[in-house]
């Protein structure tokens, strides 16, 4: 089956977004269409990119690793709290110290908790649609993050935690330690000067 999404943001030069989805349903078989092992269930074929009046350019593949990890990390906090998790992913791919994509960033080994294979979020992240609010609440802010059209609000954090489920005798509770900035928004704790 074939989804053609339209969606024109209404933002003052903002560009027009234009995507092909290939789903593929159970039962049904897509021509030339191979599910990608850690999606059950679900192809998705990212086509066009995001272009804003901004210059930043960012694909449709960014905004939907950034908005599932936002959707595993992040789906009970507020806007604000779910921005500042969006902004530490730019902000690591930006860095030069981490992976130059978002899919790298969020993918790499043990950093994105609800990417890690033993996550029990994982599953559901892998699959979780559009039909959950949640997650285009997760699309939405991926989106303006991505396209610069929200601040900043962790001056440049490149880790976060949420300190009060972390035990005082971990390796992260020492690194937690060493850092500069500290700026709590929700439940997470944002972090600068992490070596």
């Amino acid at each position: 089956m074939e989804i053609l999404i339209l969606l024109a943001l209404g933002a003052a030069g903002v560009a027009l977004y234009r995507s092909r989805i290939d789903v593929a349903v159970p039962g049904v078989q897509a021509p030339n269409a191979a599910p990608e092992p850690t999606r059950p269930n679900v192809v998705i074929t990212y086509e066009d990119d995001y272009s804003y009046g901004s210059g930043a350019t960012y694909t449709a593949e960014d905004v939907d690793y950034m908005a599932r990890t936002l959707w595993g990390e992040a789906r009970g906090e507020d806007d604000a709290g779910m921005k500042a998790v969006a902004w530490v992913i730019r902000n690591r791919r930006d860095s030069g110290r981490f992976p130059s994509s978002i899919k790298g960033v969020v993918t790499q080994a043990w950093q994105f908790s609800t990417w890690n294979a033993t996550d029990p979020n994982r599953a559901k992240m892998l699959a979780v649609t559009e039909s959950d609010s949640q997650f285009r609440r997760a699309q939405s802010i991926a989106q303006l993050v991505l396209s610069g059209a929200t601040p900043d609000p962790t001056g440049g954090a490149v880790h976060y935690a949420n300190e009060s489920i972390i035990p005082s005798s971990s390796a992260a509770w020492e690194w937690i330690q060493t850092a500069e900035t500290r700026q709590k928004i929700g439940q997470h704790t944002f972090y600068t000067g992490v070596a």
